[in-house]
């Protein structure tokens, strides 16, 4: 065998090992977007739902929706971070462009890579957290007064002034 012929397997094989590598980073990425898309549905649903009817429970909805978006955040820049790896890694083991060797970071921004960071499925959870510190802001504003059941409100003037409760 033939030391070229060695080093081309060798360079598949580290080929393969990273685009696999890199598919498994993105695929983690993928699911982590789609499981924050489902849950900040439900949460902004189960706000929508008790919105009126229950200030603590609006607003530790609007806590679990920040929380989790942070989380969501800090896994996604995980992410990141090992598919920057990855790609520091491919740039010094590639073989030469010459060789004919498919790219396996084909969208990579090779000039500036921290931004990476800053790309829209990364800022997305930032943006939602920046949302559920907004709506549990409006929430702490919000008068007992306004959040009082109008149940309530007409069986107080049903009490006369006096104090004595007519029967």
């Amino acid at each position: 065998m033939s030391p070229q012929v060695a080093d081309d397997k060798q360079n598949e094989s580290i080929t393969a090992t990273i685009r696999s590598l890199n598919q498994f980073e993105a695929e983690q990425v993928d699911r982590r977007l789609n499981w924050h898309g489902t849950l900040q549905g439900l949460l902004f649903t189960a706000l929508a739902f008790g919105w009126d009817k229950n200030i603590k429970l609006s607003k530790l909805i609007a806590a679990l929706g920040f929380a989790s978006a942070l989380l969501i955040f800090v896994g996604l820049i995980t992410s990141a971070i090992g598919i920057w790896k990855l790609h520091k890694l491919w740039r010094k083991t590639r073989p030469s462009r010459n060789h004919g060797t498919v790219e396996v970071f084909s969208n990579f921004p090779e000039r500036a890579p921290w931004l990476t960071f800053v790309s829209p499925s990364i800022l997305l959870p930032v943006v939602f957290a920046l949302a559920w510190t907004g709506i549990y802001a409006i929430l702490t504003e919000v008068s007992p007064a306004q959040t009082t059941p109008p149940s309530a409100t007409a069986n107080a003037s049903a009490i006369p002034t006096n104090g004595v409760a007519q029967p």
